[in-house]
């Protein structure tokens, strides 16, 4: 006979096929109560509530989702790898970039050493010729950095201010404090000298040649021309040219040598002068600049009389005078901002 047996273990009625005696199923199932009609709406709404399969739904969306951000996750490692490698393959290029770039910037230093050491000569003494030479190459490499090849100037064109700017700065933080009377009146004589040294001859003064024109003009005798080393500077804070002292063989064998590249040198700063000149000069309005240049013969075989330049522009010879002074406090304004 079949009967049904409640399982302890699992708490459901289930089949069974073991026959047991009628009056042992009953003593079993006897202790059973029956469902109150409230505990089988209780029951029935737990059966027909079930989450079950809700949870399981959620569980598998939760699963899929892994499954994806673990796809995602190899995905990124793999396309981290790949930038690893671009990473290291761009460093390369960098590091031969930088190793050219190096490489064309001491080319470009080293070709124009010769250059820098003519103005050193030129600004300096052999005693710190060596020094000068070293503050040039800051300015020279300063120039690099800065320069467009662009624009169509000259690349020493454009760097020889910066070259004779840092000379200049050296030179004077290395120069002799000025104490006695006679180097303060030499202060006010020499850009005097030097204006006019550069209108008769169109170059700028060695310095003897700067001292011969400070006496002939002031009747000034400069005992120590060393004092014209330490006291010849221009209107932009730079040194005149000039070396005092006598020339070592090795100077007149490099003399000698390079005569063509100095004659280039000349040149060069000739035309960066003119550009120089022409930037300050643009400060002005053109009537100011025509009166400025031919107030100091720039462009002219001689500077013109302000007479002269009064008649041409109704202005009387007081007004010439006081437009050469603005004009002149423009310029310097505007150096002294640019540098």
């Amino acid at each position: 006979m079949t009967v049904v047996r409640v399982g302890k273990e699992s708490g459901i009625i289930r089949p069974t096929q073991r026959t047991e005696d009628i009056s042992t199923f009953l003593n079993e199932i006897r202790g059973i109560e029956t469902l109150s009609p409230e505990e089988e709406i209780e029951l029935f709404g737990v059966i027909k509530n079930n989450d079950s399969e809700r949870y399981a739904s959620e569980k598998s969306e939760i699963l899929n989702k892994n499954i994806e951000i673990e796809k995602q996750i190899a995905e990124l490692q793999r396309t981290k790898a790949e930038n690893l490698g671009k990473i290291d393959e761009l460093n390369k290029k960098i590091a031969k970039n930088d190793s050219r770039v190096e490489s064309a910037r001491k080319k470009i230093v080293e070709c124009n050493q010769k250059f820098v050491f003519s103005i050193a000569k030129k600004m300096g003494s052999q005693a710190n010729v060596l020094d000068l030479v070293d503050e040039g190459n800051i300015g020279l490499i300063e120039a690099i950095d800065k320069f467009d090849p662009t624009k169509g100037t000259r690349f020493l064109t454009f760097a020889v201010w910066y070259i004779r700017r840092n000379m200049g700065f050296y030179i004077t933080n290395h120069s002799k404090m000025v104490k006695t009377a006679n180097k303060q009146k030499l202060i006010t004589m020499l850009p005097k000298a030097k204006a006019k040294f550069i209108q008769e001859n169109g170059r700028e003064p060695y310095n003897d040649e700067l001292v011969e024109m400070v006496e002939k003009m002031f009747g000034f005798k400069v005992k120590n021309t060393s004092d014209v080393s330490d006291l010849n500077f221009s209107s932009i804070n730079e040194m005149m040219s000039g070396d005092d002292n006598q020339p070592t063989p090795a100077q007149l064998e490099f003399d000698a040598t390079t005569a063509s590249y100095n004659d280039y040198e000349e040149e060069v700063e000739r035309e960066a002068m003119a550009e120089r000149l022409e930037t300050l000069l643009s400060v002005c309005t053109e009537r100011d600049r025509t009166i400025l240049k031919m107030l100091y013969g720039i462009g002219y075989d001689a500077p013109v009389p302000v007479e002269e330049i009064g008649e041409i522009f109704n202005l009387g010879p007081m007004r010439v005078k006081q437009v050469e002074k603005n004009a002149l406090a423009k310029i310097k304004k505007y150096a002294t901002v640019a540098r």
